[in-house]
């Protein structure tokens, strides 16, 4: 590689680097908020199809989970987000796989994270639920437009809850695995 392609590409990299810092800062910023029902009290629309690849390996997909007849929280997050990091381990606090049907999935929303570091994340804050890598289609079909989106949807695909950046605590979550337990039977 040249001197001048060398240069090229390390002011392409740090420009890339810098907008991705930016839209770390706009998104954790952010605190927009989406109803979970419309102005008739309808719930939203069936979650599209998709297939999650989970950092042990695993796919999952929406047929799988329709099949079991689990309901399903979705977490979209960035390992680089404070805020995020901290619903996540409350989310841990509030989850509690025997108590609770529910079907908990955080999905990293960075493409530049590596299964490694999703790996290693997961085990520094003791997180029992499943972490999916990044899945650009399903972040497009969802409209997930920035850090700490949060889905539930029902057994019937139903997506029955969409929350975004800062919102949501211990005390919603229980309320929504309880509510989301009870759809289940």
């Amino acid at each position: 590689m040249t001197k001048l392609k060398q240069t090229n590409y390390f002011y392409s990299v740090l420009l890339l680097s810098t907008i991705l810092v930016i839209l770390t800062v706009i998104s954790c910023n952010s605190e927009t908020t989406v109803n979970t029902t419309n102005d008739n009290n309808e719930i939203y629309p069936q979650i599209p199809d998709f297939s999650l690849t989970l950092i042990d390996g695993t796919n999952i997909t929406k047929s799988d989970l329709t099949k079991q007849q689990t309901p399903y929280f979705f977490h979209f997050f960035s390992s680089s987000c404070p805020t995020c990091k901290s619903e996540l381990m409350e989310l841990e606090n509030a989850y509690d796989s025997k108590k609770y049907s529910v079907t908990v999935i955080a999905v990293n929303i960075n493409p530049m994270v590596s299964n490694d570091h999703l790996k290693t994340f997961k085990k520094n804050l003791e997180l029992t639920y499943n972490i999916a890598e990044f899945n650009s289609d399903l972040m497009t079909q969802l409209n997930i437009t920035e850090r700490s989106t949060k889905i539930a949807v029902d057994t019937s695909g139903n997506i029955i809850y969409r929350d975004s950046f800062g919102r949501g605590n211990y005390t919603q979550w229980i309320e929504l695995f309880e509510k989301l337990d009870t759809s289940n039977s």
